[in-house]
């Protein structure tokens, strides 16, 4: 095949010099030089170049390899490379016989060195991942050829996006040199993570379930499932949004037939599918506040103290339950009327009725402030037994407590003053500057000093130890 190269090349010379000679009687026969730049080492993959030859003569240039295992030369002066050695590039005109030549050089290059890098290790399944190919030691653009697991993907470019990576995957790149068929290998990348989709989801919780009472105030909670770590809430009612990007809402405007939801949208680290996401929906049931009144009546007032009182309840509104109240505290039975015998002068009597209608609070009555009159007479005891046993130990009068102007005097046998007080509010335990008295009998004087009775008390108690 060598000496087939050179065979050719031989006849391209003679021919191009017959026809030279055929028209070359217009040259003058002679010496002129004739000028060739040197060549720069070349590599086997290097592009075809000219050779710059440069003649004194103006007859047409002839060319000729001395190796065409090396290089071969066109008629027009351009070298191919077509192997490794060193081969003689010659340039000569018919008639001239001067003949120029140049030593050309062509090495074996080195491989391409390929490496290649990702723009992610871990993604989402079915996410894409980028993979870039760098090419040093090469003075020319290479082809590239990707490679997945053994097998020719992607296009020929220094970049290709790989769908569906898995960790199992083997990732490569081969760069090529065409015009002398050099190859290089890049590195393997394998690992890449593919973390598998998650659901979110979100549940709105009320903290009012069945039916409300218009304008009162309700709570909604938002609870997601794989919320990831920056988790945003839009509320809504009625699929307008209202509320701020928080997990709980409240409300206390809200009417009948509404519904509130709440959409979930995740974002951050992870891998989410869907990304926004909306809960279930709180259908709202309102009623209105129903308005009622309850008073209450006395059967009497102005009474002796002792007699029976009732007390009446009635509403504007059904009532499920009863409390009646004495200046305050609870009292009676759950029933509309309430009877006592104890009332005093001053003392506050109410009622508290709970409502069968939905939405309405319970209703308190207005108060009936008691007027208690004395009793008719006070009712005196003529002994009593000062001696610290716990019964009987102070000279006790209790009709007294209607009488809080009453004077009452205490004398001996003798006529000493040995008691003395306005109002009976602490009773007489048979003392004397705080030194007990001797057993005896001891004589009272009682002035109620009442519109109610003006009658005076007189008589005597006896002391028994």
């Amino acid at each position: 095949m060598k000496r087939l190269r050179v065979a050719i090349g031989v006849f391209k010379v003679l021919l191009l010099f017959c026809m030279v000679c055929n028209e070359g009687s217009a040259f003058a026969q002679g010496n002129y030089p004739i000028t060739i730049p040197s060549i720069p080492a070349k590599s086997l993959c290097d592009v075809d170049f000219p050779v710059g030859a440069v003649p004194s003569n103006p007859a047409p240039l002839l060319y000729f390899s001395t190796n065409q295992a090396v290089a071969t030369i066109s008629l027009t002066g351009v070298i191919h490379i077509v192997g490794v050695g060193t081969t003689s590039i010659e340039a000569f005109q018919a008639g001239n016989s001067f003949k120029a030549s140049v030593n050309l050089d062509v090495t074996q290059p080195s491989p391409p060195r390929v490496t290649i890098a990702v723009d992610l290790t871990s993604v989402c399944v079915g996410a894409p991942v980028t993979f870039t190919a760098t090419v040093t030691d090469l003075g020319v653009i290479p082809t590239y050829q990707w490679q997945v697991n053994g097998t020719n993907v992607g296009i020929n470019s220094a970049t290709y996006v790989a769908p569906g990576i898995t960790a199992a995957d083997a990732v490569q790149c081969i760069a090529t040199i065409g015009n002398c068929h050099l190859t290089g290998f890049s590195n393997s990348i394998t690992g890449i993570i593919a973390k598998p989709y998650v659901t979110p989801s979100v549940s709105v919780t009320p903290s009012v379930t069945g039916t409300i009472c218009l304008g009162s105030n309700v709570t909604f909670t938002a609870t997601p499932v794989n919320g990831s770590t920056s988790p945003a809430y839009q509320w809504k009612i009625n699929g307008t949004n209202t509320g701020t990007n928080v997990a709980i809402f409240s409300s206390n405007n809200l009417l009948n037939g509404d519904v509130v939801t709440c959409t979930l949208a995740v974002s951050g680290p992870g891998c989410f599918a869907p990304a926004v996401v909306v809960s279930n929906s709180v259908n709202i049931s309102a009623a209105t506040v129903a308005v009622g009144a309850v008073g209450i009546t006395a059967s009497t007032n102005n009474v002796i103290a002792g007699m029976s009182i009732t007390f009446t309840a009635t509403s504007t509104l059904p009532a499920t339950h009863y409390q009646w109240q004495v200046n305050g505290l609870n009292a009676g039975t759950d029933s509309p009327t309430f009877t006592s015998r104890i009332l005093k002068t001053g003392d506050e009597v109410t009622c508290i009725i709970l409502i069968s209608a939905s939405c309405t609070a319970a209703l308190i009555s207005q108060p009936i402030v008691m007027t208690i009159l004395p009793p008719a007479a006070i009712h005196i005891t003529n002994t009593f037994t000062p001696n610290n046993d716990g019964v009987n130990d102070v000279w006790d009068v209790p009709d007294l407590a209607y009488f809080p102007d009453c004077v009452v005097n205490i004398y001996n046998r003798y006529g000493a003053l040995v008691f003395q007080s306005k109002g009976y509010s602490k009773a007489w335990d048979g003392t004397f500057k705080g030194r007990q008295l001797p057993v005896s009998a001891y004589y009272y004087i009682i002035n109620l000093n009442s519109v109610y009775n003006t009658t005076r008390y007189s008589g005597s108690i006896t002391i028994i130890r």
